[in-house]
C-alpha cells in the first residue's frame, strides 16, 4: 500500500491484491481508513476490483495516517501497516513590478 499527495486538500491511496492464502473468503471490497492524530476522519469503502482511491476535503499541509484492509462477507481483514502522507501547502503567488 502507498499514499501520496495530489494537492493541498487531497491524497491518492494505492494498494495491491491480497494474496489468496491470506484471504478469509472472496474479497468483496476494500476499506480505506484515514486518521489524523489517532482519530479516524474517514472510513471509506470501495469495490473489490478497485486498487486506488482519491481522498478529498483534507486540510492543507497536514500529515495523515492511512491504512487499507480487504473485507469479505465474513467481515474485515487485518489493516495494512499505516503510512504517513502529508498534503501540500497552497502555492504562494508573488507579483512585482519592474522599473
Amino acid at each position: 500500500m502507498s499514499a501520496y499527495n495530489v494537492s493541498s486538500t487531497a491524497i491518492k491511496v494505492n494498494w495491491g491484491s491480497i494474496p489468496v492464502d491470506l484471504q478469509n473468503g472472496i474479497i468483496v471490497g476494500y476499506q480505506v481508513i484515514v486518521m489524523l492524530n489517532s482519530s479516524i476522519i474517514y472510513n471509506l469503502t470501495t469495490l473489490a476490483d478497485a486498487r486506488d482511491m482519491v481522498v478529498t476535503d483534507l486540510q492543507k499541509s497536514t500529515t495523515y495516517q492511512v491504512s487499507v484492509s480487504g473485507f469479505t462477507v465474513k467481515g474485515n481483514g487485518a489493516q495494512s501497516t499505516p503510512v504517513n502522507v502529508t498534503t501540500d501547502e497552497d502555492g504562494n503567488i508573488c507579483s512585482f513590478t519592474l522599473f
